[in-house]
């Protein structure tokens, strides 16, 4: 029997047997030897990686090493290659079934049968030497035990009939939260008691009569009530509150469990409704069904990174479900009520033996036995790749080529290698994406000209070429491929309301990009927008461009609709001016809609175009007429609403 495990500090361990294997899942350029095999406690139990921990200590590079048997023997080694220490535990017939720590030099032990205990580990000023002492936590069923402990004395220790205890997780430095099928509870480590507990369970009856079997009444659900059952599976710590996932099923109707992620929003009492809830999907080659072992589905496990947890993360979104056949990932709403639901789920299934998972800070991970360890990212916020992801569109040759040519300057190399980074992060390779830019960092300017290249990004996908449109690749060819941006990025549709969507897609995405690499606060240096104008931020001139994206959208949709013919003269005017021409396999929509960044330029021909129309007409009702239509009419029409994008909240 194998499981893994692994701790927020950057170590991983294997159980086999009786056999515990350590080693650094993270890079230390300090660490000379990668892995480390211990022994465990003889027992003739099964061991779990669940039942270790390889905690970070204040001084060394090795790790701390805490395990537990399943009968209560505990073991200390003060680092993988030192000496071991043993302490017992009275256990009173229970199994062991998890250590958590809660900070440096305390950990949380839980049995099967819901008792914890609070372990002290206090090491010497050489690190060398480690003293152990054990409290239990005190629970109601210990204050009111007085029988049990006098039976115990007259017979005996014997088994306790408690119930089954299937997680706990440690919240900050004083609290811990403990799962059972039917209730959660939340213990004050500091005062090391049971501070509530509230049943779950029939809160979330309810919601999966509603959501599953569309049992709306409250006669139908009293009906129906007595043949529901509800398990909780497991709990992460959520934006201050508690996130569930849960099965059920109904005697009545099937005998498939489904499943759902609960929402508690705060922890400060027993629990006395339910802010959210969503059914969710998993993508299995088999249905759960009541009639299996309960132990498969408690199995499932929820994971969360800690960063994506916190009440103030702006950057991640959603959570992992992890099964020991695939795991799911769930983007959830931006605001956790009764009328959002998940909005998009993806699952990849594991072709081989799933031995463990577990989350750090950033990410969360999957251990397999021929794979080993596989790194789950969720992606930022409002990611939509939809628009570049597609192996046509994405064609890596160029850059390369642009990056490692002789005959580019510094500007350009550095350029394509932002460039590159940001096609990683659009392809969801986020390291790759990370080890572009640190490199492009690196440099003796790396942290000055972030801004600059920003804005070239930005402008370049705006101003892109449609590449995949047959027209355009007739009439331009392969002039000046350096400033393609891989074979345009913003799209293949040959319509410009489609190329123009592809490129506003395009437009966040690399903003997302912005922001969750960190680089957006450095965007405050000037910066180029067009050839005989600067912008005073680079912020600003990325609001500037989504803003012309944005009027450019607006009036190409107004060609379709009204002031067509004074449109394209008006788009012929601004051709004229911007010395561009339009090729026979082309219209002047095409040339005009493709320059994004020069849009104000159709501004003045409509100006042109309204003085020259109105020499042409003969009374003054006319004109006032004209000049309403052309230029009051329609800015209000179609381009006041694009000033909705200046909100403080659409930053």
């Amino acid at each position: 029997h194998c499981s893994a495990a692994l701790s927020v500090n950057g170590w991983m361990w294997m159980v086999a047997n009786r056999t515990l294997i350590i080693w650094r899942y993270a890079d230390d350029p300090n660490a000379r030897i990668r892995s480390h095999t211990l022994a465990l406690v003889a027992t003739g139990l099964q061991y779990s990686a669940d039942m270790v921990c390889v905690y970070k200590k204040d001084s060394g590079s090795l790790p701390g090493v805490l395990a537990v048997c399943p009968e209560g023997l505990v073991r200390h080694w003060t680092a993988p290659n030192a000496a071991h220490c043993d302490i017992g535990i009275d256990f009173r017939g229970q199994v062991a079934l998890s250590l958590k720590q809660v900070d440096r030099g305390r950990f949380l032990l839980s049995t099967t049968t819901d008792s914890l205990y609070l372990i002290s580990v206090n090491t010497d000023s050489s690190g060398k030497q480690a003293n152990l002492s054990v409290a239990q936590l005190q629970s109601r069923s210990m204050a009111s035990g007085i029988g049990r402990r006098m039976s115990s004395l007259l017979w005996g220790a014997s088994p306790v009939d408690g119930v089954r205890l299937l997680r706990t997780v440690v919240v900050g430095k004083d609290t811990a939260l403990a799962l059972t099928p039917t209730t959660i509870q939340v213990w004050s480590l500091s005062e090391e008691r049971l501070d509530h507990e509230g049943n779950l369970d029939l809160l979330l009856v309810p919601f999966f009569m509603r959501s599953v079997w569309n049992l709306k009444s409250k006669t139908e659900q009293e009906h129906y009530r007595q043949q529901m059952r509800v398990w909780l599976i497991d709990v992460v710590p959520y934006k201050g509150g508690a996130l569930l996932l849960a099965g059920a099923h109904n005697q009545a109707m099937a005998v498939d469990v489904h499943f759902g992620l609960a929402f508690i929003e705060s922890l400060d009492g027993p629990p006395r409704s339910v802010e959210w809830f969503s059914l969710i999907k998993l993508k299995e080659t088999f249905s759960y069904r009541s009639s299996n072992d309960e132990d498969v589905l408690f199995s499932l496990r929820l994971l969360c990174p800690a960063e994506s947890a916190r009440p103030d993360c702006k950057q991640m979104e959603g959570v992992l479900v992890v099964s020991k056949k695939s795991v799911t990932s769930l983007r959830l709403p931006e605001s956790l009520d009764e009328d959002s639901g998940i909005i998009a789920t993806h699952s990849t299934l594991f072709g081989q033996e799933f031995l463990g998972a577990g989350c750090d800070r950033q990410y969360s991970y999957v251990f397999l036995r021929d794979d080993g360890l596989m790194t789950i990212r969720l992606l930022p916020k409002g990611f939509d790749a939809s628009g570049v992801a597609d192996s046509k569109t994405l064609q890596m040759s160029e850059v390369r080529q642009s990056s490692s040519a002789s005959s580019c300057d510094e500007d350009d190399g550095r350029a394509a290698l932002f460039r590159m980074a940001f096609i990683h992060f659009a392809k969801k390779e986020m390291a790759k994406s990370r080890a572009s830019l640190d490199e492009l960092l690196s440099g003796a300017d790396g942290s000055n000209d972030v801004a600059t290249l920003a804005a070239g990004l930005c402008l370049a996908v705006v101003d892109d070429m449609p590449a995949s449109d047959p027209r355009w690749v007739e009439s331009v060819g392969e002039q000046q491929p350096q400033k393609k941006l891989e074979k345009q990025l913003a799209g293949s549709s040959l319509l410009i309301h489609y190329q123009l969507i592809d490129k506003r897609k395009t437009l966040n995405l690399v903003v997302s990009f912005l922001k969750t690499m960190d680089l957006w606060p450095k965007l405050k240096g000037s910066v180029s927008v067009t050839e005989y104008r600067r912008a005073p931020t680079a912020q600003s001139a990325l609001t500037e461009y989504a803003e012309k994206l944005e009027c450019c959208i607006e009036l190409h949709g107004a060609t379709k609709q009204k002031l067509p013919a004074c449109l394209d003269d008006a788009m012929r005017s601004a051709l004229q001016r911007r010395r561009e021409h339009v090729p026979p396999s082309l219209t002047v929509q095409d040339v005009f809609f493709r320059r994004v960044s020069l849009f104000e330029t159709v501004l003045l021909g409509l100006v042109e175009y309204e003085q020259h129309a109105i020499t042409q007409l003969a009374t003054s009702v006319e004109r006032t007429a004209l000049i309403h239509q052309v230029l009051p009419s329609f800015f209000l029409s179609h381009f006041v609403p694009v000033l909705s994008l200046r909100t403080p909240s659409s930053s």
